[in-house]
């Protein structure tokens, strides 16, 4: 049985792997009919041992994650994230950079946009920033890469 996210470490963790499942561009990009069937696509901290059917996200823990005390009876959490994206180059602009570039670049921000409406919002996770980690980058398939496919890390911030 998997281990459920509790408290203000782990929470912020599940709260972004919910946003990004109610993020209709990515819910259409992974060909989820629901949030319910996106979450599959969603995966906290690492893929499964089974592996992961592109495209498809990983939230990890970032590098910053805290509390700090801001009056004499609070404490305020923030931290960051990082948001993994993966998904195979299209056949159809394999032969091009610039189009298979553009191709993952327009559906990752498509959902940047969708998390900044969201952020705050009801129960959501309050995002503060969304920043480059690493990449965008695209698989070697000719230096031994079992597939053509982009990766991009993002940072995201959290809190107050």
């Amino acid at each position: 049985m998997a281990v459920t996210p509790t408290g203000g470490l782990s929470l912020p963790i599940s709260h972004l792997r919910t946003m990004i499942a109610d993020c209709a561009s990515f819910r259409t990009w992974v060909g989820a009919a629901t949030p319910a069937a996106a979450l599959a696509r969603i995966h906290l901290v690492a893929t499964p041992a089974t592996g992961a059917t592109r495209p498809f996200a990983i939230v990890d823990q970032g590098s910053e994650t805290g509390f700090e005390k801001f009056a004499e009876s609070g404490w305020i959490a923030s931290g960051s994230l990082f948001l993994l994206f993966e998904a195979n180059v299209t056949e159809a602009y394999s032969d091009s950079e610039a189009d298979s570039f553009f191709e993952f670049w327009n559906k990752i921000g498509a959902i940047c946009d969708e998390m900044t409406d969201l952020s705050g919002t009801g129960t959501y996770l309050n995002v503060t920033s969304i920043t480059l980690e690493e990449g965008p980058f695209r698989s070697d398939a000719k230096a031994g890469e079992n597939a053509d496919y982009y990766q991009v890390i993002l940072n995201i911030g959290w809190g107050v």
